[in-house]
């Protein structure tokens, strides 16, 4: 009996320690880093900003743009309609733009159709929008 009472307890404790190492695995930075995500250009993040915001007709692209662009902004903050997302996005895609910028492409429902915005060639430098190509959006 006192052998089979030591395997038990070598089992539990062997289990134990087992959950423990993974629970540790799982919140240290040593372990789990399979999971942990790249940190995000902030250019790209910018990309994403100004394409979300000229969807929204959000005063924040003002911020992204450089000034030389405001006319163009203004057009077309006068000009589009503004179609919120009733829930986060569906589906954000970045990827190499016609000339030399990024694509930004995403998904999402408005309040009475599906969304499909595109802004191609978004062009980058020291942090500010310096051009932007073509926006198409679609439901």
């Amino acid at each position: 009996m006192k052998k089979n009472t030591r395997i038990l307890l070598l089992v539990i404790l062997a289990v134990v320690f087992a959950l423990g190492a993974k629970l540790w695995a799982d919140k240290s930075t040593i372990g789990g880093d399979e999971y942990s995500s790249p940190p995000i250009d902030p250019a790209i993040e910018l990309a994403f900003d100004f394409a979300h915001a000229l969807q929204r007709n959000d005063l924040r692209a003002y911020d992204m743009i450089d000034p030389n662009l405001k006319p163009r902004l203004d057009e077309w903050m006068n000009s589009h309609k503004s179609r919120e997302c009733v829930r986060d996005v569906d589906y954000s895609l970045i990827s190499a733009g016609t000339n030399s910028g990024k694509m930004i492409i995403f998904g999402c429902f408005t309040e009475t159709f599906y969304l499909d915005f595109e802004v191609d060639d978004i062009v980058i430098k020291d942090l500010k929008v310096i051009d932007w190509g073509e926006v198409r959006e679609g439901n």
